[in-house]
């Protein structure tokens, strides 16, 4: 098991054990808690309301609050993985919202109890008599949708909310000194619409309870409401804006002190103040100078200052207290800066998804939120972004100790018009949320949603305004992705573009060819601030032992069908060392992304998606932390900060391989966004081989290296002739007196490597005389091309693929693999020295390379196994050996150009093979060797094809299994397209008169109703179709007639519609004769 803890600096430990200790701050008042055994009654057709269920004691089931219908085990009770089916969705009414189901069960990890809907919760409260002439509320923190309250049969109100606290006034329905019975119904049922991770089953879940505190708390008639509290960080002014509730019927005249007081409970301002408050609910402005010395809030000093204002009324007719914490903080923007305190940020951001497994909600606890902010802080990360969810009061507590910027969320659709109640949601409960946590210096960012559209700028613009004019004490942004310039209202861009639609950010699923590029080029005038979005999303393979974690509310049913076909293809005794090399190869790209946002001027920051794992949306396995917020061993927080910092040593060079005869030429920069200039540090470097032998070191000496951007400090020029040992190198860069360092490794291979084939057959195929050579004893080295693949061989990427393989936004024309595990000590490598993973000396030799797909032959023990996507797992082999007959084989499918790793790689290939090391573990007969490499000559095989399901890949059409098919992605909300093809390639041009089309057997799901047929020679030029029509919707074999003899070395199948004209295309097998 791999270790799952993130250890803490010892620093950092301390300000946790801190924070645990420190209270929370709010309005005075008394209360009682009402937390604990609740009547219950789920009410899925909702008759609650024609049956008056809120004037009854007839509840006969029990829960436990704050909790959940999940946590309470309340509701339909799902079975794990496979024994749940798709027919478990019509377990519910009708007017249910449908669940569904096998669409959760493949996407997601699924809720151990569901329940949508609503249901209805009751207790009696006891009002203490001492409460006579007061106000009362009942105070319920943290529920999704739709509440309804009830006292004694009576309605007292209802609320629609997602993030914020209920809030209802009771004083009219109960009395003191009497009991009374109080009746909730919750439903659950998605009002918005769209898919928020606030209540999405991808992430937290749509849960039904009440999870925060749960209080009946009393007031004065005249009483505090709330307040907000302003800083100017220039004359060090407090101004407080009061909402005060006068219940009386006239005016009244009240009293006030206000004074703020230092972390140590030091009084360091106070001033009193009279008052005339009229009738109502009104606003009062106190303004109070601090004469002494503050200290800024920022991530670097996150200093809190406490707040009172007390009010008393004459003859202390009433009393209030509002208390609270705040920092004194400007944030704000200068051209393509974010400014904290009038010093330019970068924003090292990572996702909170909102993920939470255990409870399906996120946590109302402290300690949870100093567990994950404290570790998000740890990894270097300055800055939180919740995706489309805001998060509790507690969250932004522990953010505003620790030094976090917190960017809050709505919704992520629908479109906020007047025909959506999306934009009426956004008007009541983002105006809540700035009430709510507005005070919080944390609180930074605020944006309505996640990507939506770019249209609706009107109505997005408006809200947006809305909101600045109400509270500007942070920067707001009509949505996080697909902002442009008619987001008038945004302060902020956040896209992968700068404004003129340049590219910024590494295209997806391309090779990083070396470190010295930016994208400050294509940075036009006048742009604001641009924060990189959800930059990332590199997937590696996760490993499975996360699944015992999920002990809580929620099942990983859709990893289970991938765990199984990882034992089916023999690899689960692999799991653990697949996904450190996996993680390692993975954490070189993130390092890559992030370095390359560091290098272009006029970043304002990036939003790293991210640090946590994606188990949802058919599982985007893309994090350095599993769902659990626990390391996955990848890389140390040590480590990982050394390229996620606020001052991060860059280093640029052309490329990652050189050659003895070659310079190392590089440029050295410091980027600083740390709190000040650095000044009279010097920056030295060192190389040392892959040994830990210094090669070579030198230093650098700046005058000062400036705050808010990079700094050039010197140029590397070295000769590589000494470094005659091939292999890694690694160059370090450090700050003097300083934590501050980063490295980079890089690689030297001899000019010209001498190949010698002497004793050893190499052929690019399995021909006669590689047979004979093995029948006799001979060796064989099999070196397949890298344009063929066939039913056994597998396309093979460096770079990992984005997102997810199942809901990628690229095409599934991607190879999807996820690294190498490399058995380094083998003798094979010997005039080749590597780590166990991919790292960039391996980039060409993977990039266009292939794959032997071992399914079949688990008793192959590849020496260089590529690792495949987790949906797919199969065995794949980019290096073995085995024993055939009396000979001895290795076979290798990697690109073996003409680059000077690849031909040292061949040569420590052919010498390991004359050797007597080489003597393979395993046999195969010639048969099984012949089965597993066909001739490439005379096989077909699909080259292209619009998308792909994972275990449903696009070589199963031509198997001749009819159980097994080619099937498109079908998740509809994804590139939804109705038309889908196949391009097919013969080993040679051959003659077509007619196509025999098999139809999926086991559903008619995606049985290609209307069809053409296309021709080419050469792949690219198609012309029009030879052939077109319509199948019949049936599981029988269906011919088709070309009416004529054409020659041709490609045909594309092209599925024009689905039999039901839905959004995807399923095929059992073709067969073109």
């Amino acid at each position: 098991m791999r270790e799952q803890t993130t250890k803490l600096t010892t620093k950092l430990i301390g300000v946790i054990v801190v924070l645990c200790t420190m209270a929370t701050f709010t309005t005075a008042q008394n209360g009682f808690d009402i937390s604990g055994q609740w009547q219950f009654q789920l009410d899925p057709e909702k008759k609650g309301h024609q049956e008056e269920w809120f004037s009854k004691n007839l509840f006969n089931d029990e829960v436990n609050l704050p909790g959940t219908t999940d946590t309470n085990k309340k509701g339909y009770k799902t079975l794990p993985w496979p024994d749940d089916s798709i027919t478990r969705k019509f377990e519910f009414p009708k007017d249910f919202e449908n669940p569904a189901w096998i669409y959760e069960l493949n996407a997601a990890p699924s809720r151990k109890y569901k329940y949508i809907g609503a249901a209805w919760y009751q207790r009696t409260i006891d009002i203490p008599p001492s409460w006579n002439g007061k106000r009362m509320e009942l105070f319920l923190e943290r529920s999704l949708f739709k509440m309804e309250v009830w006292i004694d049969g009576k309605p007292v109100g209802e609320d629609i909310a997602l993030y914020t606290p209920r809030r209802f006034d009771i004083t009219d329905f109960v009395k003191a000194g009497q009991r009374h019975r109080l009746t909730l119904c919750i439903d659950n049922t998605n009002l918005i619409g769209g898919k928020a991770h606030g209540y999405t089953y991808h992430t937290q879940t749509n849960w039904n309870g009440i999870v925060g505190q749960m209080e009946v708390r009393s007031h004065d008639q005249v009483y505090l409401e709330s307040a907000k509290v302003f800083t100017s960080i220039y004359d060090k002014q407090v101004r407080v804006e009061a909402s005060i509730n006068n219940c009386l019927d006239d005016f009244v005249s009240a009293g006030f002190e206000l004074k703020v007081e230092d972390k140590d409970g030091k009084l360091i301002a106070r001033r009193n103040y009279k008052r005339s408050l009229e009738k109502g609910v009104k606003t009062q402005e106190f303004y109070l100078p601090v004469n002494s010395p503050i200290v800024l809030w920022d991530e670097f000093t996150p200093e809190l200052y406490s707040i009172s204002l007390k009010m008393r009324g004459t003859s202390d007719a009433f009393d209030d207290e509002f208390r609270d914490r705040f920092g004194f903080r400007k944030i704000s923007t200068s051209g393509t800066s974010i400014l904290v305190n009038d010093r330019p940020v970068f924003m090292r951001g990572t996702l909170d998804c909102a993920i939470y497994p255990k409870t399906g909600y996120m946590p109302m606890d402290r300690a949870s939120w100093v567990k994950v902010l404290g570790t998000i802080k740890e990894y270097g990360m300055n800055h939180v972004r919740y995706h489309s969810v805001c998060p509790p009061k507690v969250a932004f507590e522990v953010a505003d100790e620790l030094g976090l910027y917190l960017q809050a969320e709505l919704i992520w659709g629908p479109e906020p018009t007047p025909q959506t109640y999306a934009l009426e949601y956004l008007y009541k409960d983002g105006f809540r949320i700035l009430k709510e946590y507005g005070n919080h210096p944390s609180f930074a960012l605020m944006a309505l949603s996640n990507e939506i559209s770019y249209d609706n700028t009107i109505y997005k613009n408006r809200v947006v305004e809305a909101y600045r004019n109400a509270d500007p004490r942070r920067l707001y942004s009509t949505q996080a992705g697909h902002v442009n310039k008619k987001h008038t209202a945004s302060d902020i861009r956040y896209n992968k573009v700068w404004e003129n639609e340049e590219p910024c950010n590494i295209p997806r699923e391309e090779l990083i060819l070396n470190n010295d590029f930016d994208y400050s080029a294509g940075k036009g005038l006048n742009e604001p601030p641009l924060i990189i979005h959800e930059n990332g999303q590199w997937v590696m393979y996760p490993g499975f032992s996360f699944m015992d974690k999920y002990d809580g509310v929620k099942q990983p049913d859709n990893f289970y069908p991938l765990y199984q076909r990882l034992q089916e293809n023999g690899l689960a005794n692999q799991d653990e060392k697949m996904a450190m090399a996996s993680g390692k190869h993975g954490v070189w790209h993130i390092k890559q992304v992030f370095e390359s946002m560091y290098r272009t001027d006029g970043v304002a920051g990036f939003q790293y998606l991210g640090l946590q794992d994606f188990p949802g949306q058919s599982e985007a396995m893309i994090g350095i932390l599993d769902p659990f917020w626990d390391s996955k061993g990848y890389v140390n927080p040590e480590d990982f900060r050394k390229f996620c910092s606020d001052v991060i040593p860059l280093l640029r060079f052309k490329k990652w391989v050189f050659t003895t005869d070659e310079q190392f030429e590089a440029s050295a920069s410091v980027w600083n966004f740390g709190a000040n200039d650095i000044t009279n540090k010097a920056i030295r470097w060192k190389i040392t081989s892959e040994s830990g032998r210094l090669m070579q070191k030198g230093i650098f000496s700046p005058a000062k290296l400036k705050q808010g951007g990079s700094t050039a400090v010197g140029n590397l020029h070295i000769p590589l002739q000494e470094f005659q040992n091939p292999g890694q190198y690694r160059i370090e860069l450090s700050v003097d007196g300083t934590d501050y360092k980063n490295d980079w490794d890089f690689y030297v291979y001899p000019q010209k490597t001498e190949v010698d084939k002497e004793g050893i057959y190499v052929t690019s195929h399995l021909d006669d005389e590689a047979l004979r050579t093995l029948s006799e004893g001979g060796r064989v080295f099999l070196q397949w091309p890298t344009e063929d693949f066939g039913g056994n061989v597998q396309k093979i990427s460096f770079t990992p693929h984005f997102w997810s393989f199942n809901r990628g936004a690229l095409g599934r024309s991607y190879p999807g693999t996820a690294g190498l595990l490399c058995k380094s000590d083998h003798s094979l490598f010997n005039e080749f020295p590597t780590q166990s993973f991919a790292d960039a000396r391996w980039m060409h030799l993977v990039h266009e390379g292939n794959a032997f797909i071992l399914n079949d032959l688990q008793q192959i023990d590849p020496i260089v196994q590529v690792i495949d996507d987790y949906h797919r797992n199969n065995k794949l082999a980019a290096i073995f050996e085995a024993r055939v007959g009396k000979g001895k084989l290795l076979a290798c499918a990697l690109n073996l150009d003409d680059r000077p790793e690849a031909a040292l790689l061949k040569k420590s290939i052919l010498d390991y093979m004359k050797s007597n090391q080489f003597k393979p573990k395993q046999k195969l007969s010639s048969q099984m060797l012949a089965d597993l490499l066909p001739d490439p000559t005379v096989i077909t095989r699909v080259v292209e094809g619009s998308s792909r399901w994972p275990l449903h890949d696009y070589r199963n059409v031509l198997d001749g299994n009819s159980d097994t098919f080619w099937s498109s992605e079908w998740n509809g909300e994804w590139r939804a397209s109705r038309t889908h093809y196949l391009v097919l390639e013969f080993g040679a041009e051959r003659s077509l008169a007619g196509c025999n089309y098999v139809p999926r057997q086991d559903s008619e799901n995606g049985r290609v109703g209307k069809f053409e047929i296309y021709l080419s020679s050469d792949g690219k030029n198609w012309g029009e179709p030879i052939a077109k029509g319509t199948f019949a919707n049936s599981p029988e074999l269906q011919k088709v007639d070309f009416g004529n003899t054409y020659q041709a070395r490609f045909v594309k199948f092209v599925s024009v519609a689905e039999v039901n004209n839905r959004k995807w295309a399923a095929i059992a097998d073709l067969n073109f004769y």
